[in-house]
């Protein structure tokens, strides 16, 4: 995502430029650390335990429960964050201590496999913290954490497949026809849906599941963008709260996709028509990836149009769980995204909010 250009000042500092490294402001609370490069020392020892409990914690408890397998998703916010404000040599211990103790309890807990996650997700958060660092552009990090993340899924896949002797695509897509035969079955007997409803929502999932074989290479990409995006997000989100003089990309509202991106789109859609089974696949496949990043800049438009309104936060939770639980309010937010490329609507509510 391109950076939108000079977003307009509310409150995002950067941190005084004219000040030394070593004079910024002293830690005050989590996350306010002086970097280990700096001329006084690095983080204390205390910070540096608590941020190895942190990631520990985050890392092994998917092992303990299924309840929190979720919690995978956001391994890379650690290095990510601890990376940026204590340093890249100070984070490296931390997620050397942190993947022992996980690989330990892992262990203990008879899941071993769940020390695979951080092995191949703490580089995803250090290849952030690097671009971050580097002030290089949004798309470019989203890219790369992007590939990054396909590649330890691929590394983990290729030692799955060494361990059981199972094709991980053919698991894969075991695990996924499963969880749309439950859904389908816990719609329809459910009692809450005429017959008639019933029988169309079944129908729609048997639809679904027939086509999870075609569209499964966009939901593995499309998977490894939500990981990127909601670690670049938060990630960012924390640096301005808590270490403003590291968060050196402009809030998520001011973040914008390449303009030429937009070819993507058109050269899916185009694909589409032939009467070719394959194209027609690539097409479906291209379409879906897109739509999505578009719908990251949708959001984008949407926290935009949330800050120059600024309704109270019950009604602005209230808009948000509305839309994500609503499939047409997800397309739509896409549509607004693609609209966003030719008139910057995000810049415009931005300056309709300066005072």
């Amino acid at each position: 995502m391109r950076q939108a250009s000079a977003p307009v000042d509310r409150g995002h500092q950067k941190g005084p430029p004219d000040r030394p490294l070593a004079l910024r402001r002293q830690p005050t609370g989590i996350g306010d650390f002086v970097p280990d490069d700096a001329s006084t020392a690095g983080p204390d020892a205390h910070r540096q335990w608590r941020a190895i409990l942190l990631t520990s914690l985050l890392c092994s408890l998917p092992a303990l429960s299924p309840v929190f397998e979720g919690l995978r998703t956001f391994i890379p916010l650690a290095p990510f964050y601890y990376s940026t404000t204590m340093g890249e040599k100070v984070s490296r211990h931390i997620c050397l201590f942190a993947f022992i103790i996980t690989g330990i309890v892992s262990l203990l807990a008879g899941n071993i496999g769940n020390a695979l996650f951080p092995l191949t997700l703490f580089p995803v958060g250090l290849a952030l913290a690097w671009a971050l660092k580097r002030k290089k552009s949004i798309a470019w990090a989203g890219l790369t954490a992007t590939l990054l993340v396909l590649a330890g899924w691929l590394i983990g896949a290729l030692l799955f497949w060494q361990a059981s002797g199972t094709n991980p695509y053919s698991a894969a897509l075991s695990v996924m026809d499963h969880a749309f035969a439950s859904m389908a079955e816990a719609y329809t007997s459910s009692g809450d849906f005429a017959p008639e409803v019933a029988a169309e929502i079944e129908q729609g999932f048997i639809d679904a599941r027939r086509q999870l074989p075609r569209i499964f290479p966009a939901l593995l990409i499309i998977s490894a963008m939500l990981v990127s995006w909601l670690n670049m997000a938060l990630g960012n989100r924390l640096l301005d709260r808590h270490a403003p003089d590291y968060a050196a990309w402009p809030p998520y509202r001011c973040w914008r996709l390449p303009d030429n991106l937009i070819w993507l789109v058109i050269l899916a859609g185009i694909m589409m028509i032939p009467p070719v089974t394959s194209l027609k696949t690539v097409g479906l496949n291209g379409l879906l990836i897109t739509g999505t990043l578009y719908f990251f800049q949708g959001l984008a438009v949407l926290f935009a149009m949330m800050e120059r309104w600024n309704p109270p936060r019950p009604i602005r939770i209230f808009i948000y769980i509305f839309i994500f639980i609503q499939t047409y309010s997800l397309v739509l937010l896409a549509l607004l995204g693609i609209i966003d490329v030719w008139k910057d609507l995000g810049k415009i509510y931005e300056e309709d909010a300066a005072p």
